[in-house]
């Protein structure tokens, strides 16, 4: 399962460098770093950075984050992916620029398409049963 960090280009460079992400300065406020499911990522795009330029997408491997991952309710009661650690360049996929819109959007990247149909398996694992469990079998279940 994949998970998303937004932060400026040279936030992450400097992580990159130091080996390490220890978070943006709202992150660091909030004592979590904020990350967003593919689900979650426009509004969180709309809501938080719109108009900003410089700003790079983090694709995360989740599974490689461990126990410093917890999902949280948040925006309207939906359960949010938040890392209560540092963030390990080691864990992330791909980085990719987020470019402007002329209406000051953000043009998302083309993101694994099964990402989004994990995060729903594991918010009705969470909700339901509550055994992480369930997210292998219906991964398994919906991907050829």
């Amino acid at each position: 399962m994949l998970v998303y960090k937004v932060c400026t280009e040279t936030l992450w460079a400097d992580a990159v460098r130091a080996g390490a992400f220890k978070g943006a300065p709202v992150d660091l406020a909030d004592g979590y770093i904020h990350l967003s499911t593919q689900e979650q990522l426009a509004e969180t795009l709309r809501r938080h950075f719109a108009g900003q330029s410089g700003l790079v997408l983090v694709e995360v491997d989740a599974a490689r984050l461990g126990d410093t991952l917890k999902w949280e309710p948040s925006r309207g009661g939906a359960l949010f992916p938040h890392l209560y650690g540092d963030l390990d360049p080691a864990a992330v996929r791909q980085v990719q620029p987020l470019l402007l819109t002329k209406d000051g959007g953000h043009q998302i990247p083309p993101l694994p398409l099964w990402s989004n149909l994990c995060v729903a398996t594991l918010l009705c694992a969470r909700n339901a049963r509550g055994a992480p469990a369930v997210i292998a079998a219906g991964i398994s279940t919906v991907l050829p």
